[in-house]
């Protein structure tokens, strides 16, 4: 991807005025960062951030404006290509071991979390009416397959797929490679350093170390591999059954053997 050429002028948001900084696109899948990155991304670039709509209707249904910021793009290879985008937009591209997805995805979802569709209304009363393991055999085939689906549209893409694990260990010097220096955006990268700090799980829940785990929160753990605290034969049974060459893919396994 090629950033903006130094000599066009700043980037307003008005119609009709020079863009001097890429597009970038945030892509991922749930429960892998994304509300996370947002924040970031928000508090950076507060006036190049379009209004979100449901079902990411700012990026699917209305055009693409050149020079901003879409964060939280739940979309897959095929829906991106069959927008026309602008040609310096540079793609953020995160994912998350599927295992954790789905742990994290079964306590958001079963939990105190507010509920932002009848979908979703839906999948908590299957959640609430069976017991842990059945409920996590259901995530597996019935939701989980989304966020699966992202991430098999983006392998061999060409891109880089950025991991939620590596991002949480080297947050500020990934997100400063990737806004100020890949993305030639005109941050300062000492104020890219504080924000990121001032987003990290220990400030984000008031010195809760990452790993110390609270379920009323949405930050709840923030803990790479946390799922073999919860998976159970059945459960790994069923997720190699439909997810295991992915993980080998993604890297996150080199074998169907764990």
């Amino acid at each position: 991807m090629v950033g903006a050429s130094p000599g066009r002028s700043r980037a307003p948001l008005e119609a009709g005025r020079a863009v001097s900084q890429p597009t970038l696109l945030h892509i991922t899948h749930w429960k892998a960062g994304s509300q996370w990155v947002k924040k970031i991304l928000t508090t950076l670039c507060p006036d190049r951030i379009p209004e979100a709509r449901p079902d990411n209707g700012e990026f699917l249904e209305e055009p693409v404006r050149e020079g901003l910021v879409y964060p939280t793009l739940y979309v897959s290879k095929w829906q991106h290509d069959e927008v026309k985008v602008p040609a310096d937009a540079v793609r953020f591209i995160l994912i998350r071991d599927l295992r954790d997805t789905l742990v994290s995805l079964y306590f958001s979802v079963k939990g105190p979390h507010p509920l932002v569709s009848r979908a979703t209304e839906a999948t908590k009363a299957v959640l609430n009416s069976v017991s842990t393991e059945s409920g996590y055999v259901y995530l597996i085939y019935e939701v989980l397959c989304y966020s699966a689906y992202i991430q098999q549209s983006w392998l061999g893409s060409g891109e880089r797929l950025y991991k939620y694990s590596e991002l949480l260990e080297n947050d500020v010097e990934i997100m400063t490679d990737l806004l100020v220096r890949r993305c030639r955006m005109d941050l300062d990268p000492k104020r890219v350093r504080e924000v990121v700090e001032e987003n990290r799980f220990e400030s984000l829940t008031g010195g809760r170390s990452r790993g110390e785990e609270d379920l009323s929160a949405h930050e709840r753990k923030a803990m790479p591999g946390d799922w073999r605290n919860h998976f159970t034969e059945r459960m790994k049974f069923q997720f190699k059954q439909l997810y295991g060459q992915l993980l080998i893919d993604t890297g996150y396994e080199r074998g169907f053997d764990w």
